[in-house]
């Protein structure tokens, strides 16, 4: 994205000359840092505006690699605030944010994605996984049954957007 930024006609054009569309873009910081917080929200609303101005219409965050250890309390919050900051913003801009929990990042097991939806506005927030990320931290494929709060709406290209 930065080699196109302020270049988006530009990128556009050439995506267009080959018959392809851009859908999302994956954005991974190390955003779980207190003090990280108006950083991470300006460098992902930048990609927002990038993807807005390209027709694109998902931000997918990871919110932080690696793990720390130990995953403490404040970390959680300082995405929260930073997720529902980079979410609301960006819906505004008609950009999906999606959190990507992720291998040996902050957001991975089960109980770590029940969390960050308890603590963000799931207006705004949605989720986006990947199956091979969730077996490799030990989901199990037949008997993950989501609960009603922490169960937001994944984003998908066969869906319609909520």
């Amino acid at each position: 994205m930065q080699e196109f930024a302020g270049r988006e006609a530009e990128f556009k054009a050439m995506l267009n000359a080959r018959g392809l569309q851009l859908a999302a873009l994956y954005s991974d910081d190390n955003g779980y840092d207190p003090g990280s917080e108006a950083e991470t929200i300006e460098r992902n609303l930048e990609i927002a505006r990038f993807l807005q101005a390209l027709g694109a219409d998902i931000l997918v965050y990871d919110p932080g690699r690696p793990r720390p250890d130990p995953a403490l309390p404040e970390h959680f919050d300082v995405v929260a605030h930073t997720v529902n900051e980079i979410a609301r913003a960006s819906h505004d801009m008609g950009v999906t944010t999606a959190i990507h929990p992720h291998w040996q990042a902050l957001i991975q097991e089960r109980d770590d994605v029940t969390r960050i939806f308890d603590m963000v506005d799931t207006k705004y927030a949605k989720l986006t996984v990947d199956p091979s990320h969730m077996v490799k931290v030990g989901y199990d494929r037949r008997s993950a049954k989501p609960t009603a709060r922490s169960s937001p709406t994944c984003t998908s290209r066969t869906s319609p957007r909520n």
